[in-house]
């Protein structure tokens, strides 16, 4: 039997997390579906008597965000390396997992990431812009997507900041605009136009492709996209009825959207881009279950911008753009990953 702890009902950013993958997997793995065992914090004692692994299915960084669901399931974490059981991200690493922790397991390991800096006063931040360069990306350590994003371009905008007005907890770290690399050997427009963000969901040993997407902003991600913004056009326009085929293709011909498009099947059809570097970086990180966002930089080879050990996985009809985008079967080959997992974890 495998545990899997996620959060209750009254705690997590995600409700009832990754419900489609126990579902596809009873009924299409039943013999390794029928030995999962959901245990939701806040439920009450973990039996772990029959149990031969514990794979927790939990935010970060969980001490500062979810104390009461660290507090348990760091119990469960010393409960079963007491039996000796194979245990899968650690509470106790995911506790205080950050941007800044991030970078420093990474670094460590030997790989390229960008640096971070801690900010915590005006002083720190002029350091970090003469060790790093500017311009600088100001996040916070524990927040996500553009929560709190700001970029420092100039002199002028670094002595203006006015650190009140940045995020919890600050880092920077040097905005690396991978557009002029790929404008330097003369790349396909969308890739010189956009910024882009490859990811890979690394489960357990199995490293598969995720999703390619492209932004006018520098932080990449699903609600500031261009598929978004395609969405969000054909939702304005749905209460007039459908538009006709030559607006459509105008518009998606002024975003790209075939271009970009034909580079995300293309990077889906492929195996996984050098995936013993992510399980590399998953052994620095001491986690085994994550989704790392990247860039192949021209010249540079692959910077991994950030790894989210609790991503949002959603099923195939429910991704962004499902069927212009070919989700299912991208999303069933997940189900196969996690799969595998649960297979070697059983052996």
């Amino acid at each position: 039997m495998i545990l899997v702890v996620r959060h209750g009902s009254q705690s997590g950013r995600i409700p009832r997390y990754c419900d489609h993958v126990v579902r596809w997997l009873r009924a299409e793995r039943p013999h390794l579906g029928n030995q999962i065992r959901i245990h939701e914090t806040g439920s009450g004692p973990a039996d772990l008597s029959d149990v031969q692994a514990v794979f927790f299915w939990l935010g970060d960084p969980l001490e500062i965000l979810y104390p009461e669901c660290f507090s348990e399931s760091l119990g469960i974490e010393t409960e079963a390396d007491r039996w000796s059981l194979r245990v899968l991200n650690r509470p106790s690493v995911l506790a205080r997992y950050g941007k800044f922790f991030h970078y420093r397991r990474l670094a460590a390991a030997g790989i390229d990431t960008p640096a971070v800096r801690r900010i915590g006063s005006a002083g720190d931040l002029q350091e970090a812009a003469q060790e790093l360069g500017l311009p600088l990306l100001i996040r916070g350590d524990y927040s996500f997507g553009q929560k709190g994003t700001r970029i420092i371009s100039n002199e002028r905008q670094l002595a203006s900041t006015d650190m009140e007005l940045l995020p919890a907890d600050p880092v920077a770290s040097h905005l690396l605009d991978v557009r002029d690399r790929e404008r330097s050997i003369g790349r396909d427009r969308v890739w010189s136009r956009y910024y882009h963000r490859k990811r890979v969901i690394l489960v357990g040993g199995e490293c598969a492709p995720y999703s390619l997407m492209f932004s006018r902003v520098p932080v990449v991600g699903q609600h500031v996209s261009e598929y978004e913004r395609v969405y969000r056009w054909r939702r304005r326009l749905r209460p007039y009825g459908r538009p006709g085929k030559q607006a459509v293709s105008a518009v998606q011909r002024v975003i790209g959207l075939q271009s970009m498009l034909s580079c995300e099947k293309e990077f889906l059809d492929r195996p996984a881009e050098d995936p013993d570097l992510f399980r590399r970086a998953s052994a620095a990180l001491g986690l085994e279950y994550l989704a790392f966002d990247y860039a192949t930089v021209p010249g540079e080879g692959t910077v991994i911008w950030e790894a989210n050990p609790y991503p949002f996985l959603p099923a195939a009809g429910n991704t962004l753009l499902h069927h212009t985008r070919n989700q299912a079967r991208n999303t069933e080959r997940i189900y196969h990953a996690f799969a595998s997992t649960f297979s070697d974890l059983l052996a």
